[in-house]
């Protein structure tokens, strides 16, 4: 199991990139080859690398906690951690058959490149352009596209990212990945900053099963522009925490804070202040060790609840009228409450 306050590693290697961006990203790697970073990342990674409602077979996860659990059950069940705290493929691996392994691979690729792009690139929000599709109703004329679309909540910078999960590399996979990421160009009209590969695989299949991560930058080639509004992005990004919260979220009550106040006198009084939350949460069981508290701002909810009676009723979205913008406050928290002991 994972602890959130503990200090983890996974190998990066990278090339095609300019000096100038070598310079922007990778000098906040440890060292050439590695990045460090805490088991609270990746609980974050977990939680909200989700898909929409709309995108979800009801059939396999009805509610997002359960989403959510599953996830985390999938992390823990590939990677593993060896004496240096570096990130390794789990032995239960070997257990699979090569079904379940892809499948496995696919969410660790995710899981990784999501983390790659916050900790290396700075990368505020990453939406799977699948979604973006399905939300949109867009049609591709070609299968060769990236994965997922990265961006700020205030500026026009957009990168796309292609993540892949192997248990062995071939040269063939970074060839493709490479048309996928290098067919965009364009998002809302603005030239993309960076088209990033990233292929999540093992050292070595054989003998060493460190997590390694590697990263290309390959030229466009493509003149593809994707047409979606930042505001329908955010929703999409947000939408998953949004509907656990919908499930069994506290809502800012009134309650009560006590103060101890002493007069001129050095007589204390008490005086109760009155005060509401600001933010709407709920405690999730990850597993039977981990207990998590996630909360969002008011703001953030209002404005997505908002967001969802006006797309539930076909109305059109009124981008001045419903605003993104809240004044760089934490919008969203994740923190373990409760870890117990593990029986490992």
């Amino acid at each position: 199991m994972f602890k959130d306050t503990e200090h983890y590693k996974i190998i990066v290697e990278y090339d095609d990139f300019s000096s100038k961006d070598e310079a922007e990203y990778f000098t906040k790697l440890s060292k050439k080859s590695e990045l460090l970073f805490m088991g609270q990342d990746l609980i974050n990674t977990v939680v909200t690398c989700g898909l929409p409602s709309f995108y979800l077979s009801k059939n396999i996860i009805e509610r997002r906690s359960d989403e959510i659990r599953y996830k985390w059950n999938l992390l823990n069940t590939a990677l593993d951690v060896d004496k240096e705290n570096y990130l390794i493929f789990s032995d239960k691996m070997k257990y699979l058959d090569e079904t379940e392994r892809v499948y496995l691979m696919y969410y660790v690729g995710m899981f990784i490149t999501k983390l790659i792009s916050d900790k290396i690139f700075g990368y505020d929000y990453l939406v799977h352009l699948g979604i973006v599709s399905a939300y949109k109703n867009i049609v591709f004329e070609t299968k060769k596209r990236p994965d997922l679309i990265a961006f700020h909540q205030n500026d026009n910078d957009y990168s796309v990212f292609e993540a892949k999960g192997r248990t062995q590399v071939r040269n063939a996979v970074f060839e493709y990945a490479k048309k996928q990421v290098s067919a965009v160009k364009w998002m809302n009209g603005t030239k993309l900053k960076n088209g990033v590969v990233s292929v999540v695989h093992p050292v070595s299949y054989i003998t060493n099963h460190r997590v390694q991560c590697n990263l290309k930058d390959p030229e466009v080639i493509g003149d593809m522009n994707l047409d979606i509004s930042k505001s329908e992005l955010i929703w999409l990004y947000y939408e998953p925490i949004f509907a656990l919260l919908k499930e069994e979220g506290n809502l800012g009550e009134e309650h009560y804070d006590e103060k101890k106040i002493d007069n001129e006198n050095q007589e204390s009084t008490v005086q109760r202040e009155s005060v509401t939350k600001n933010y709407i949460d709920r405690l999730l069981e990850l597993d039977n060790n981990m207990v998590i508290n996630v909360s969002m701002s008011i703001d953030l909810y209002n404005y997505l609840n908002n967001f969802a009676k006006k797309e539930s009723n076909n109305k059109e979205i009124d981008l001045n009228e419903i605003k993104y913008e809240f004044n760089q406050q934490k919008l969203l928290s994740v923190e373990v409450v409760q870890v117990k002991p593990s029986n490992k």
